[in-house]
């Protein structure tokens, strides 16, 4: 496995339904878990719990790389970075995967959202292999 694989965690939001009613969460954690991926999930990884959730991964020191599937990194991207930030990381090793407007909102099809969201999150994750801070 990858080095740069081991050190990368994947957080996924629910955001109340937005993503978790048209996105299987279960067979994305189930997927990625399959390929040696820690994946968690929380209800709002915006509130300050699913922040805490984030930054309490990274300081168990297994994490150097964060990839989050959330809403459109335009609302909460600044957010993340400050997150990452205060957990001790450079917030060049965090990706955001658009998992409501890119799949949950386009795609009636539940199978074809979870697809296309496995997809962007794979995507994400290989973008981070050769990051350095």
């Amino acid at each position: 496995m990858n080095i740069a694989l081991d050190k990368t965690a994947v957080f996924i939001c629910h955001c109340s339904g937005n993503i978790s009613e048209r996105v299987d969460i279960n067979l994305i954690k189930k997927t990625l878990k399959a390929e040696g991926i820690p994946v968690f999930d929380y209800e709002y990884l915006c509130s300050s719990e699913g922040q805490a959730l984030i930054k309490n991964k990274v300081s168990e020191g297994k994490f150097d790389r964060i990839v989050i599937g959330s809403c459109t990194p335009s609302k909460h991207g600044t957010l993340f970075k400050k997150c990452i930030k205060e957990a001790g990381l450079n917030r060049a090793m965090l990706e955001i995967a658009n998992l409501r407007e890119h799949c949950s909102w386009v795609h009636p099809d539940k199978t074809e959202a979870t697809e296309k969201a496995l997809a962007l999150l794979f995507g994400k994750i290989k973008r981070l292999e050769n990051v350095k801070p």
